[in-house]
C-alpha cells in the first residue's frame, strides 16, 4: 500500500520536510565541525613553522585568543549567511503553497 494513502498527503508532506530540515541541520553541524577543525590545525601549524622572534611580535600586537576569535567571527557570518539562505527558501516555498491554494 502506498503511503500517501495511507496517511494523508500533509502528514507526509511534513514528514519530508521534517527530514529535509534534519538532514539540513546534519550537514550543517558537520561542515561547522570540519571548519573548527581545520581552521585549529591550520593556526597550530602555523605556530610551529613561525621563529620566536615573529611569536614574541605578535604577542605585542594580538591578544592570545586572537585565533578563538577569528574563529568566533567567521563562524557567525556562516551562521547568518546559511540562516538567511535557508530563510529565503522556506519563504519561496511559503509563497509556493499560497500561490497553490
Amino acid at each position: 500500500m502506498f503511503l500517501a494513502e495511507r496517511f494523508s498527503l500533509k502528514a507526509v508532506s511534513f514528514a519530508y520536510t521534517a527530514a529535509l530540515y534534519g538532514l539540513f541541520i546534519a550537514l550543517f553541524v558537520g561542515f561547522i565541525n570540519g571548519y573548527v577543525s581545520t581552521y585549529t590545525s591550520v593556526i597550530a601549524g602555523i605556530g610551529q613553522t613561525a621563529p620566536d622572534i615573529v611569536s614574541g611580535v605578535w604577542g605585542w600586537i594580538m591578544p592570545d585568543n586572537f585565533p578563538t576569535l577569528m574563529l568566533a567571527i567567521m563562524t557567525t557570518s556562516i551562521v547568518k549567511f546559511t540562516s538567511s539562505l535557508f530563510m529565503k527558501l522556506v519563504k519561496i516555498k511559503l509563497d509556493m503553497y499560497q500561490f497553490r491554494g
